[in-house]
């Protein structure tokens, strides 16, 4: 049974960075076509928290969601903002030691008129001279995950380009050996008139 779960994993990984190269090479030469309607945020912050959790419970990290009360309604392709927090979040997850804590946070910046989404951790962080590289589709920083966890380097690559595509930004402010926080922001100037309170179900 044990080398059956195994196999499996082994699959299922093969299969992600798969998908995930075929992801970045489909980035790369088309546009990306993106199903924009007004969408309640914080749903896709919660599924996308719950779409990790499992992951992050069995590595027996402490990962808390905030943030998520009287944030305005967004317009965006709501799968590809989910496809982008789930991302920064198995990042995180990789990147951090058992017992660590990983913080997903939303802030609406009324100032700017945007929503700032970010990913906090306190594992191995990044070096300094590997941060410009970060987004960057064939170039790879010298850190390694805490627990072998394997990957082909694209998924920072598409969240940059699906955040960009809806004319946001991407930033990461990280210190060797104390985390990391990956942070993108989305423009809200066109966003649908009103603001989730957590007591409906709109979006």
């Amino acid at each position: 049974m044990e080398l059956v779960q195994k196999l499996e994993q082994s699959l299922t990984r093969q299969v992600e960075q798969v998908t995930e190269m075929l992801d970045a090479v489909f980035f790369d030469v088309e546009q990306i076509n993106l199903h924009r309607k007004p969408t309640n945020v914080t749903e896709v912050l919660r599924e996308a928290y719950d779409a990790c959790l499992a992951l992050a419970e069995q590595k027996k990290l402490n990962m808390e969601i905030e943030g998520t009360n009287g944030l305005p309604l967004v317009s965006l392709d709501r799968d590809k903002i989910k496809c982008v927090i789930c991302n920064l979040l198995k990042n995180a997850i990789n990147f951090t030691y058992p017992s660590g804590r990983i913080q997903l946070e939303a802030k609406f910046l009324a100032s700017e008129k945007a929503l700032k989404i970010s990913v906090r951790d306190n594992g191995t962080g990044i070096a300094e001279k590997d941060v410009p590289l970060i987004f960057h589709k064939y170039l790879h920083t010298t850190n390694a995950p805490t627990n072998g966890e394997k990957g082909l380097g694209f998924g920072l690559y598409i969240c940059r380009r699906i955040v960009e595509a809806h004319g946001g930004s991407v930033e990461v402010r990280s210190e060797v050996g104390k985390g990391s926080t990956f942070s993108f922001t989305l423009p809200c100037s066109n966003q649908s008139n009103g603001f989730y309170t957590g007591n409906d179900e709109r979006g």
